[in-house]
């Protein structure tokens, strides 16, 4: 029945969760391509591409099928849970008339056995060893062998290109002040990951021009940094906790690490002229999704799905300067007067009411009047609204959400023979006396719920 098609649609495209604990960088990238191609079939099945959707799972199955022919139990543990999600994939794609060959999932391979371990044999007594007439330094192949020391030369690469805002200081809430806390990574995660140079956010940043903020490291010390993950990203300094600036000639060695300061949260009074739950919050959810609000991949470090995140700022630092609109990066942002003009990806710039709106409130200190900073601005945005909303305008939205939720599972419009109770909008294309039993077993089940809605 259609009628369940969304409740299966959200099981589609949940989260795979990958467990890389013991996974090579080469089986991470199986795994995640795997998770990729089911969740990319689930958007376009969303988008009522149905055909690509088709596509995208029978890629999903042959990257199984190709996984599988050497794949361990850690392997088929990080890809187990795309094989329901595209079992029901199968029957989603079914009701629109798209054939997809038959899947069936993998069993899991067994552990290798230990092989037994030999007898050591008795090693003769070595001959003398002669001296080489080349010593190793002459060797021209010695030197290319050799680790890169991240002391003699990472450190003084990061400590250039990347001090004066993660060393210095701990702008974005990230310090790099010493290896320890440059491994550990901002409050998002880390950054390096060794052997990986491909998922290392670091590389990342700097491989998009994202980082050095005003700068560019050059191609052979870029050639460096990729080396030394590559590698191992292998520490040889005398501590972890030894500042990275002391392995450096001519720097000064602080006395202490800066610690990054938790942004601080004013609370409206009640005389500010602009509401950020109701006025602000909804122009960030509507303008800056997918990058920086409900993104797969934040862009620049910047999440804003809480206020807290919001304060906190990105991989620039802080986007606001409370009481300060004309010096704060989110102002400069959406008027284009720093870097590419927000919001990015083609959309329309912000008008200049709006972007006057957000200034005001920052002018009069950037003020929270929600529940606390960690709720989230979908939520918070969402009650504001309902305060001020009459029932009739309430109602008038859940009907449209509905709408739209069937839409884009049916990928028809909403009939207008819908059932309408005081809580609940029924959709779709069942008998009246399935409607109804539905209708009814809604009742029931919010009587049962509402002493704790």
């Amino acid at each position: 029945m259609r009628l369940l098609i969304l409740l299966v649609f959200y099981g589609l495209v949940g989260a795979n969760f990958v467990s890389a604990a013991e996974l090579n960088a080469s089986q991470k990238a199986v795994a995640k391509k795997i998770a990729d191609l089911v969740k990319e079939a689930a958007l376009q099945y969303q988008a009522g591409g149905f055909e690509p959707a088709g596509a995208s799972v029978t890629a999903a199955m042959d990257a199984i099928d190709e996984a599988m022919k050497d794949a361990g139990p850690d392997l088929y543990d990080a890809i187990s849970p795309s094989f329901t999600r595209i079992t029901k994939a199968h029957a989603l794609l079914d009701l629109e008339g798209i054939s997809v060959r038959p899947f069936t999932a993998p069993e899991r391979p067994a552990p290798p056995a230990k092989k037994p371990v030999p007898p050591r044999p008795v090693k003769p007594k070595p001959e003398p060893v002669k001296k080489p007439l080349v010593t190793p330094s002459a060797n021209p192949l010695s030197a290319a062998m050799q680790p890169i020391s991240f002391v003699k030369t990472v450190a003084p690469i990061l400590v250039e290109h990347c001090g004066r805002c993660h060393i210095t200081t701990a702008k974005g809430n990230f310090s790099m002040a010493t290896f320890a806390m440059l491994a550990k990574g901002p409050p998002e995660g880390v950054v390096i990951f060794p052997g990986d140079v491909i998922g290392s956010r670091l590389i990342e940043t700097i491989e998009t021009g994202d980082m050095p903020r005003g700068g560019k490291v050059p191609p052979a010390q870029f050639k460096i940094l990729k080396d030394w993950i590559a590698g191992g990203a292998k520490f040889d300094g005398p501590s972890p906790d030894a500042p990275l600036a002391s392995f450096v000639s001519g720097q000064p060695t602080p006395t202490a690490a800066p610690t990054p300061e938790a942004p601080t949260v004013r609370r409206a009074t009640g005389k500010e002229t602009v509401s950020f739950s109701k006025d602000i919050a909804p122009v960030l959810l509507k303008n800056c999704n997918g990058c920086h609000v409900n993104a797969m991949q934040t862009r620049g470090g910047l999440n804003m799905n809480t206020f807290a995140q919001l304060l906190r700022g990105g991989d620039s630092g802080a986007i606001v300067d409370t009481g300060k609109s004309a010096t704060s990066l989110l102002i400069r942002k959406l008027k284009g007067e720093e870097g590419d003009r927000m919001p990015a990806g083609g959309r329309p710039a912000l008008s200049d009411e709006t972007i006057t709106l957000i200034s005001r409130w920052i002018d009069e200190g950037a003020a929270l009047d929600g529940e606390n900073e960690n709720q989230p601005l979908s939520v918070m945005a969402s009650l504001a609204w309902v305060k001020t909303a009459t029932d009739e305008e309430i109602n008038e939205r859940r009907a449209k959400q509905a709408a739209d939720n069937l839409m884009l599972v049916t990928g028809e419009a909403a009939k207008e023979s819908g059932t309408a109770t005081e809580h609940f909008l029924v959709l779709g294309d069942a008998g009246q006396g399935t409607m109804k039993a539905v209708v009814e077993a809604s009742a029931k089940a919010w009587t049962e719920v509402s002493p704790w809605v």
